[in-house]
């Protein structure tokens, strides 16, 4: 029998897990995962819905590497608050609550098949309904699949409380209310982004837009309503502290769980950027193993020492970043080859490639490191032939090192990274050793 674990992420440096290309511009609101067959389910508020003011909410359906497959669309269904992930014989089962017309205080619990490109609404067939659960007040739902568990979020908005109770996921399947136990949260945590049952534990985010008047944190809860662990979370922040277009919101939570080995990682959704163009963006507390499977890393830390110190050292991880980056002559464009895409940690390294006004070539990379330790280009045989070397400014850190820039050159001679000298499905790799500090 598989043994029950509370997963202890305070003591983790959180790493980008992925960057979302999520079907609508809206605020991501949950996501979830489809372990088996490595996907991403999110939520969103829908747009685009005419003079309909009752809210809709958008799911769209994603690789590990964040990248968009297809999406679906609900209307009337509300926010998509938190939403659970069944696999059902193969089949995906999308467990949330629908909004009741006229009945703002209360919603209900569904379950409906996932269908690429379908619209359901409030009539359709497809919703499977829980009459026989407690639907008094405004309800959401999570699901722990290891052990087959719903817990249901309940909300009363007339007294603000909030509870979560725990039932058999087959019982609730067959429309029994025979609950478990039942977890009662603190008036003080009522600004909820998401929430995740994972091992008899209970997940719970919380904090409003920039943590103004509510920190963003993660408080878990045993079976008996004891809080065994809470902490404040400061992902999305740049180096100077500053979120993008100075906004950043909490959005979902979720353990992911390694099929194959049992390993977790606590993921977090953060959401930043201007209206009309929000980034979102899934952050982990890996565990050990699953770090090693998505990070390449050095074992050392390192240890910043200036002069007599009286405190401890800061200490610095180190740890790998790499990728290949392939000229297409048509086009006129360099990108990340399909092959580079095989290894998730590395396709999530790269958000564009231009070329700027300088002339070089200009990759933007989805995270910024404390500290360059050290950094190769190496051109392929083509480019070798054609006696075309490359070279970066380097960056030792901070503010601007996710801009990496390129430079080419052909003998002495400066050229251009599109020049007609440079042949078709020519490569270059990048290998780059960085750190960023170790969070305490």
């Amino acid at each position: 029998m598989r043994k029950k674990e509370l997963f202890d992420f305070t003591n983790i440096t959180p790493k980008l897990f992925t960057e979302l290309r999520v079907a609508d511009k809206t605020v991501l609101q949950s996501f979830n995962f489809d372990e088996k067959n490595h996907q991403i389910y999110t939520t969103q508020v829908a747009t685009g819905m005419g003079k309909d003011n009752t809210q809709s909410y958008r799911i769209t359906r994603l690789s590990f590497e964040g990248l968009q497959l297809d999406s679906m669309l609900l209307k009337h269904g509300g926010h998509g608050t938190n939403i659970g992930i069944e696999n059902r014989n193969g089949t995906i089962y999308i467990w949330s609550l629908y909004d009741r017309p006229n009945e703002t205080e209360k919603s209900d619990l569904v379950c409906f098949p996932y269908k690429a490109g379908a619209t359901l609404d409030e009539n359709s067939k497809e919703l499977q309904r829980f009459s026989n659960l407690p639907l008094n007040h405004r309800v959401t739902p999570a699901l722990d699949m290891k052990n087959r568990q719903l817990a249901l979020r309940q909300y009363d908005t007339k007294s603000n409380k909030q509870w979560v109770t725990i039932f058999d996921l087959d019982d609730a399947i067959a429309n029994k209310n025979n609950p478990l136990y039942t977890i009662n949260i603190p008036n003080e945590l009522h600004y909820l982004q998401g929430f995740f049952l994972d091992d008899g534990y209970v997940y719970w985010y919380t904090g409003d837009t920039n943590s103004k008047s509510y920190p963003n944190l993660i408080t878990v809860f045993d079976s008996t309503n004891k809080i065994v662990l809470q902490k404040e979370i400061t992902v999305g922040k740049d180096l100077s502290t500053r979120y993008e277009n100075n906004f950043r919101e909490p959005e979902g939570i979720c353990m992911y769980t390694n099929p194959e080995t049992g390993a977790k990682s606590l993921m977090v959704g953060i959401t930043s950027g201007k209206e009309g163009n929000r980034i979102s963006r899934i952050y982990a507390y890996h565990s050990y193993e699953n770090f090693m499977n998505h990070v390449p890393m050095l074992r050392s830390p390192l240890l910043k020492t200036v002069g007599h110190q009286d405190t401890p050292p800061e200490r610095f991880q180190p740890f790998i970043q790499t990728f290949i980056l392939e000229y297409n002559a048509q086009n006129k464009k360099w990108m990340v080859p399909t092959s580079g895409y095989l290894p998730s940690y590395t396709s999530n390294l790269v958000r564009n490639i231009t070329i700027n006004a300088e002339g070089n070539l200009q990759v933007t990379l989805n995270e910024r490191y404390i500290s360059l330790l050290h950094q190769s280009i190496e051109g392929d045989f083509r480019l070798k032939q054609k006696d075309i070397r490359m070279g970066s400014w380097y960056f030792a850190g901070g503010e601007k090192s996710n801009v990496l820039e390129i430079g080419f050159m052909k003998g002495s001679t400066k050229v251009r990274p599109d020049d007609a000298v440079i042949s078709n499905a020519s490569r270059m790799s990048i290998f780059m050793i960085v750190a960023d500090k170790i969070e305490i």
